[in-house]
């Protein structure tokens, strides 16, 4: 099948439809954090799994490119720092990595361990 015959598929398959934006995606605002959230699910397992979370500001802030890069550089990959430390020097979990989720509202740094 060539390009040319597939593009023309697609546009006639889609010809009777009309274009139309996307429905806005509400989430609902969380009261807001005073305190620590603490959540134990105790079970027997093998591997043990935690997250750590902290606010972080919104998806617009000037400070939000600079946490996505510190994020990959200190907790991105086996060469990262939080890696070599936590798992190849200190031995104490099997995997931990960092990352920034930045949402429009109540955005979240994370670091991620499990245990080894």
């Amino acid at each position: 099948m060539k390009n040319a015959e597939v593009v023309a598929q697609i546009k006639a398959a889609y010809a009777t439809t009309k274009s139309q934006a996307m429905p806005p995606v509400v989430l609902p605002l969380e009261p807001r954090q005073t305190g620590e959230r603490v959540i134990i699910e105790e079970a027997v397992v093998e591997l043990g799994h935690a997250h750590y979370a902290w606010h972080i500001p919104e998806l617009r802030h000037a400070d939000i490119p600079v946490l996505d890069v510190l994020a990959v550089l200190l907790g991105s990959g086996r060469s990262s720092r939080l890696h070599q430390q936590v798992r190849e020097k200190q031995g104490l979990v099997h995997h931990v990595d960092a990352w920034t989720t930045a949402r429009p509202a109540r955005p979240l740094r994370r670091q991620l361990g499990r245990g080894r």
